[in-house]
């Protein structure tokens, strides 16, 4: 996966969480192979539920040892030509740790603003402080897609609205990964893996996709 990541020869990437499920020996090796992770101007993610319910600080440290810069309700500029692109990242929103506010201070208030959010459920308050772009995971896509069953994701998590893809709402757009994980049972059925490669181009009102 992290080969095929770096074969896109990216400027930026975007971790939206999850690195761990249930255990803290898996942190370490998860850092380890995240490490080889390429991109022309930085690798930077957030914190999923997972990764709070096991161990916050030390996801948090595995993952900065190895050059992946963690924004946990914080911004950081990607300097290019003299120019800063805004990057923000914020805690999970489904346990109150969201505060966008605090991750948008000190931002020029002529950025765009790209969030990197594990949960997409944060979109109405994203579109509230007039979030441009938002990058977010959780959902696995479903994972399990059954004819005539719900999702796995919709049996676990039944308040979840979005599940994949694009949404927008007001200007704000948001993407949900499906991601390259499982969790609960060890397969994917009709909801394939996806590492999603994004284009920005520079708009008068907005970024666009």
């Amino acid at each position: 996966m992290v080969a095929l990541a770096n074969r896109q020869r990216p400027d930026l990437v975007f971790l939206t969480g999850d690195y761990v499920t249930w255990s803290k020996k898996y942190i370490a090796p998860m850092a380890d192979a995240l490490r080889d992770l390429r991109a022309r101007y930085g690798v930077f993610g957030v914190l999923g539920n997972h990764d709070i319910r096991v161990d916050a600080e030390a996801v948090t440290q595995a993952l900065q040892r190895v050059g992946i810069h963690v924004l946990r309700n914080a911004s950081a500029p990607v300097n290019r030509r003299g120019q800063s692109l805004w990057l923000s990242g914020v805690d999970e929103y489904s346990y109150g740790q969201s505060d966008l506010a605090r991750a948008f201070k000190g931002l020029p208030a002529t950025a765009p603003k790209i969030l990197l959010a594990h949960n997409p459920e944060i979109i109405a308050n994203a579109t509230e402080h007039q979030v441009d772009f938002v990058a977010a995971g959780h959902t696995h896509g479903g994972q399990v897609k059954l004819p005539g069953l719900k999702s796995l994701n919709s049996l676990t998590q039944p308040t979840q609205e979005f599940l994949e893809g694009f949404v927008s709402s007001g200007r704000t757009q948001m993407y949900i990964s499906r991601g390259l994980g499982k969790v609960i049972v060890p397969l994917r059925i009709k909801c394939p893996a996806e590492i999603p490669v994004y284009t920005f181009r520079p708009s008068p009102n907005r970024t666009e996709i």
